[in-house]
């Protein structure tokens, strides 16, 4: 409910963590040729 429910909980997610930080790191095995996330359903878990 928090997650998917609440209309801020993507601006806060976003503010709150270094996700941005993070995702531009080169730390994977596979290419992060992925679409712009716009939504917290298009977040993918490890």
């Amino acid at each position: 409910d928090l997650v998917f429910n609440n209309p801020h909980f993507y601006d806060y997610f976003f503010a709150a963590s270094p996700i941005r930080e993070v995702s531009s790191l080169n730390i994977g095995s596979r290419p992060a040729a992925r679409k712009t996330i716009t939504e917290i359903g298009g977040l993918r878990a490890i």
